[in-house]
Protein backbone atom coordinates (compact mmCIF):
# COMPACT_ATOMS: atom_id res chain seq x y z
CA UNK A 1 0.00 0.00 0.00
CA UNK A 2 3.05 2.76 0.92
CA UNK A 3 4.46 1.72 -3.16
CA UNK A 4 1.01 2.29 -4.51
CA UNK A 5 0.70 5.69 -2.36
CA UNK A 6 3.61 7.50 -3.60
CA UNK A 7 2.91 6.22 -7.15
CA UNK A 8 -0.01 7.94 -6.79
CA UNK A 9 1.36 11.06 -5.65
CA UNK A 10 3.83 10.84 -8.36
CA UNK A 11 1.42 10.33 -11.30
CA UNK A 12 -0.79 13.08 -10.16
CA UNK A 13 2.60 15.72 -9.77
CA UNK A 14 2.79 14.83 -13.22
CA UNK A 15 -0.72 14.84 -14.42
CA UNK A 16 -0.74 18.38 -12.26
CA UNK A 17 2.38 19.42 -14.96
CA UNK A 18 0.15 18.14 -18.25
CA UNK A 19 -2.79 19.87 -17.44
CA UNK A 20 -0.54 22.99 -17.34
CA UNK A 21 0.75 22.21 -20.55
CA UNK A 22 -2.89 21.18 -21.73
CA UNK A 23 -3.92 25.10 -21.84
CA UNK A 24 -1.25 25.89 -24.53
CA UNK A 25 -2.25 23.03 -27.02
CA UNK A 26 -1.81 24.17 -30.77
CA UNK A 27 -0.40 27.58 -29.60
CA UNK A 28 2.25 29.55 -30.71
CA UNK A 29 4.41 30.35 -27.44
CA UNK A 30 7.74 31.85 -27.12
CA UNK A 31 11.27 30.13 -26.77
CA UNK A 32 11.61 30.92 -23.27
CA UNK A 33 8.12 29.75 -22.08
CA UNK A 34 9.15 26.10 -23.66
CA UNK A 35 12.43 26.28 -21.77
CA UNK A 36 11.10 26.54 -18.78
CA UNK A 37 8.62 23.58 -19.35
CA UNK A 38 11.51 21.93 -20.06
CA UNK A 39 13.28 22.64 -17.07
CA UNK A 40 10.43 21.62 -15.05
CA UNK A 41 10.09 18.39 -16.81
CA UNK A 42 13.79 17.29 -15.81
CA UNK A 43 12.71 19.06 -12.41
CA UNK A 44 10.03 16.33 -12.29
CA UNK A 45 11.73 13.42 -13.58
CA UNK A 46 14.65 13.93 -10.84
CA UNK A 47 11.89 13.48 -8.31
CA UNK A 48 10.87 10.31 -9.93
CA UNK A 49 14.67 9.45 -10.10
CA UNK A 50 15.35 10.15 -6.29
CA UNK A 51 11.75 8.14 -5.07
CA UNK A 52 13.14 5.40 -7.17
CA UNK A 53 16.86 5.21 -5.60
CA UNK A 54 14.87 5.68 -2.49
CA UNK A 55 12.37 2.93 -2.87
CA UNK A 56 14.00 0.54 -4.92
CA UNK A 57 14.59 -2.32 -2.17
CA UNK A 58 11.05 -2.29 -0.95
CA UNK A 59 9.38 -2.43 -4.38
CA UNK A 60 11.93 -5.93 -5.18
CA UNK A 61 11.36 -6.95 -1.98
CA UNK A 62 6.79 -6.49 -2.53
CA UNK A 63 7.20 -7.80 -6.04
CA UNK A 64 9.28 -10.37 -4.96
CA UNK A 65 7.06 -11.48 -1.95
CA UNK A 66 3.72 -11.30 -3.92
CA UNK A 67 5.10 -13.45 -6.53
CA UNK A 68 6.05 -15.87 -4.30
CA UNK A 69 2.70 -16.06 -2.75
CA UNK A 70 0.89 -15.99 -5.64
CA UNK A 71 2.57 -19.18 -6.79
CA UNK A 72 2.53 -20.67 -3.31
CA UNK A 73 -1.16 -20.13 -3.04
CA UNK A 74 -2.07 -21.61 -6.34
CA UNK A 75 0.06 -24.52 -5.89
CA UNK A 76 -1.34 -24.97 -2.58
CA UNK A 77 -4.90 -25.07 -4.99
CA UNK A 78 -3.85 -28.49 -6.45
CA UNK A 79 -3.46 -29.92 -2.49
CA UNK A 80 -7.37 -31.30 -1.90
CA UNK A 81 -8.47 -28.97 1.13
CA UNK A 82 -11.42 -30.35 3.16
CA UNK A 83 -13.10 -28.09 4.99
CA UNK A 84 -14.90 -25.22 3.50
CA UNK A 85 -13.30 -22.78 5.80
CA UNK A 86 -10.01 -23.44 4.34
CA UNK A 87 -11.11 -23.16 0.59
CA UNK A 88 -13.00 -19.68 1.52
CA UNK A 89 -9.36 -18.45 3.53
CA UNK A 90 -7.58 -19.86 -0.17
CA UNK A 91 -9.71 -17.63 -2.55
CA UNK A 92 -9.59 -14.49 0.13
CA UNK A 93 -6.16 -14.34 0.01
CA UNK A 94 -5.39 -15.34 -3.53
CA UNK A 95 -7.90 -12.49 -4.98
CA UNK A 96 -6.12 -10.37 -2.48
CA UNK A 97 -2.68 -11.10 -3.39
CA UNK A 98 -3.26 -10.82 -7.03
CA UNK A 99 -5.39 -7.42 -6.82
CA UNK A 100 -2.84 -5.93 -4.56
CA UNK A 101 0.21 -6.91 -7.13
CA UNK A 102 -1.86 -5.43 -10.09
CA UNK A 103 -2.95 -2.40 -8.47
CA UNK A 104 0.84 -1.78 -8.00
CA UNK A 105 1.55 -2.40 -11.09
CA UNK A 106 -0.81 0.13 -12.67
CA UNK A 107 -0.43 2.90 -10.02
CA UNK A 108 3.14 2.57 -11.00
CA UNK A 109 2.61 2.36 -14.78
CA UNK A 110 0.63 5.06 -14.50
CA UNK A 111 4.11 7.26 -14.02
CA UNK A 112 5.21 5.82 -17.03
CA UNK A 113 2.00 6.50 -18.85
CA UNK A 114 1.56 10.17 -17.39
CA UNK A 115 5.63 11.10 -18.77
CA UNK A 116 4.74 10.33 -22.61
CA UNK A 117 1.94 12.47 -22.46
CA UNK A 118 3.73 16.00 -22.84
CA UNK A 119 5.25 14.36 -26.65
CA UNK A 120 1.25 14.40 -27.59
CA UNK A 121 0.72 17.89 -26.60
CA UNK A 122 4.33 18.99 -28.27
CA UNK A 123 3.10 17.25 -31.38
CA UNK A 124 0.53 19.69 -32.03
CA UNK A 125 2.35 22.94 -32.20
CA UNK A 126 1.78 24.79 -35.14
CA UNK A 127 5.14 24.71 -37.70
CA UNK A 128 5.41 28.26 -36.86
CA UNK A 129 5.72 27.79 -33.16
CA UNK A 130 8.27 24.95 -33.56
CA UNK A 131 11.73 25.56 -32.29
CA UNK A 132 15.03 24.43 -30.57
CA UNK A 133 13.18 24.00 -26.97
CA UNK A 134 10.24 22.58 -28.09
CA UNK A 135 12.53 19.97 -30.08
CA UNK A 136 14.80 19.51 -27.45
CA UNK A 137 12.09 18.96 -24.76
CA UNK A 138 10.17 16.21 -27.30
CA UNK A 139 13.78 14.50 -27.85
CA UNK A 140 13.77 14.14 -23.98
CA UNK A 141 10.54 12.36 -23.43
CA UNK A 142 11.40 10.03 -26.24
CA UNK A 143 14.26 9.12 -24.92
CA UNK A 144 14.19 8.90 -21.28
CA UNK A 145 12.48 6.28 -19.64
CA UNK A 146 10.38 7.98 -16.60
CA UNK A 147 9.39 5.10 -14.28
CA UNK A 148 9.67 3.85 -11.03
CA UNK A 149 11.82 0.58 -11.29
CA UNK A 150 12.84 -2.58 -9.21
CA UNK A 151 16.21 -1.65 -8.46
CA UNK A 152 17.03 -1.06 -12.01
CA UNK A 153 15.89 -4.77 -12.87
CA UNK A 154 12.68 -4.27 -14.25
CA UNK A 155 10.95 -0.62 -15.34
CA UNK A 156 7.40 -0.86 -13.76
CA UNK A 157 5.41 -0.16 -17.02
CA UNK A 158 2.29 -1.92 -18.48
CA UNK A 159 3.85 -4.73 -20.58
CA UNK A 160 5.72 -5.31 -17.41
CA UNK A 161 2.12 -6.52 -15.74
CA UNK A 162 1.72 -8.87 -18.75
CA UNK A 163 5.50 -10.08 -18.29
CA UNK A 164 4.55 -11.11 -14.82
CA UNK A 165 1.60 -12.27 -15.50
CA UNK A 166 3.13 -15.09 -17.74
CA UNK A 167 6.06 -15.64 -15.67
CA UNK A 168 3.05 -16.76 -12.65
CA UNK A 169 1.59 -18.85 -15.71
CA UNK A 170 4.86 -19.87 -16.71
CA UNK A 171 5.86 -21.48 -12.87
CA UNK A 172 2.18 -22.76 -12.33
CA UNK A 173 2.17 -24.93 -14.97
CA UNK A 174 5.65 -26.23 -14.31
CA UNK A 175 4.89 -26.87 -10.41
CA UNK A 176 1.47 -28.63 -12.01
CA UNK A 177 3.60 -31.20 -14.13
CA UNK A 178 6.11 -31.34 -11.04
CA UNK A 179 3.27 -32.59 -8.32
CA UNK A 180 1.36 -34.69 -11.07
CA UNK A 181 5.34 -36.59 -11.40
CA UNK A 182 5.01 -36.83 -7.39
CA UNK A 183 8.01 -35.10 -6.97
CA UNK A 184 6.15 -32.05 -4.57
CA UNK A 185 3.66 -34.44 -2.86
CA UNK A 186 4.49 -34.76 0.84
CA UNK A 187 7.59 -36.39 1.96
CA UNK A 188 6.89 -40.14 3.08
CA UNK A 189 7.92 -41.58 6.58
CA UNK A 190 10.64 -43.26 5.49
CA UNK A 191 13.13 -41.41 4.24
CA UNK A 192 15.07 -44.26 2.66
CA UNK A 193 11.76 -45.10 0.15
Amino acid sequence: MFVMSINIGLSSVLRQFNTRLKLVEGKCMPVAFWAQQKKDYQLLCGLIEMMDRTLAHIIVQSFLSNLYYICVQLLNNLNNMEPWTYSVYFWFSLFYLIGRTIGMCLFGAEIHTESRKPALILRKIPTEGWNVETERFLELINNQCVSLTGNGYFFITRPFLLSLTGTIVTYELVLMQFNESGTLDSPSSDPCE
